[in-house]
């Protein structure tokens, strides 16, 4: 059974589609649905379980390519994915980005948001229920986890990339920088495409910031994500048809959605994330070998 070459671990929010989508356009190389998750048995994600054959069928339209290649943010995060990854695909090749921490939260609760996984609109105090939402408390009723990651244990990078260290060797992991990416994609992606041994290629365009989405009601649309069972009654029986609950959902969905920059994180908490990560951001530039004095230096 042939498998995927080669895994962009995450970690969230750190330019991780740009990179999914720069590479799907290489004419050598396939890259399965972002996201899928399949490995990473901790998480504790409320999607439904998939086989390995399942799995792999993921990849059933890139049989002519020379690489294929998947990317699934929480990897990095999960204690177990390096190795289940390592067990599975032993020749893989990793490729993990990461950001300065305190951008990584800011725009990371602002996708939880946006996902339906975070229902407190202050970054401040959703960082806050970290601790009680460890003992199951405070919860998003409509999250994709069954327990919602920690936010400030998602950005202490240093024991994740390890994870993947040892089990791969520095020979078969790339570690990039959102800011490299962001500042010098050209060169980027083409010392990335020499790690992964395809041929030299760059994309139309370099477009590394999408415009932040939201919605203009979340309540609204957690509503729709997660009906509870008379909610989804009352709808069935006003719209029996199943072709017209779906087009009607679509234009709701669409009419719900804005586009946002969104508001600047405020000082006193991106000081206090700074302050809350010098130490682990001087271990992380001693493990992976990269000056990270812009993410250390107030």
């Amino acid at each position: 059974m042939r498998k995927p070459d080669f895994f962009i671990v995450g970690a969230p929010k750190c330019g991780t589609t740009a990179l999914n989508d720069y590479l799907a356009g290489h004419p050598e190389i396939f890259m399965a649905q972002k996201e899928i998750h399949y490995f990473g048995s901790d998480l504790g994600l409320t999607q439904a379980p998939m086989t390995e054959s399942e799995y792999v069928e993921y990849f059933s339209e890139g049989k002519e390519k020379k690489l294929w290649g998947e990317s699934s943010v929480w990897y990095l995060y999960s204690k177990n994915a390096a190795r289940e990854i390592k067990s599975f695909a032993p020749d893989a090749r990793i490729i993990i980005m990461l950001r300065e921490p305190a951008s990584m939260l800011y725009s990371l609760h602002a996708q939880h948001l946006f996902d339906g996984n975070e229902d407190r609109r202050d970054f401040k105090k959703a960082i806050s229920l970290d601790s009680e939402r460890k003992r199951g408390k405070s919860l998003p009723r409509s999250r994709d986890f069954k327990q919602l990651p920690s936010y400030l244990e998602t950005a202490r990078y240093t024991e994740q990339v390890k994870r993947f260290l040892d089990s791969f060797g520095r020979e078969r992991v790339r570690i990039l920088l959102f800011e490299e990416l962001k500042t010098n994609p050209e060169k980027t992606f083409s010392e990335l495409l020499e790690f992964l041994n395809v041929s030299p290629w760059r994309p139309e365009r370099f477009d590394l910031i999408n415009s932040r989405k939201k919605y203009r009601s979340y309540s609204f649309h957690r509503l729709f994500k997660t009906p509870g069972p008379l909610f989804r009654s009352m709808i069935r029986l006003a719209i029996p048809f199943r072709k017209f609950r779906s087009a009607l959902s679509d234009r709701i969905y669409d009419w719900n959605l804005s586009e946002g920059s969104g508001k600047k994180m405020d000082e006193e908490t991106k000081n206090f994330l700074r302050s809350e990560f010098r130490e682990e951001n001087l271990s992380l530039s001693q493990l992976i070998q990269k000056d990270l004095k812009a993410w250390i230096d107030d």
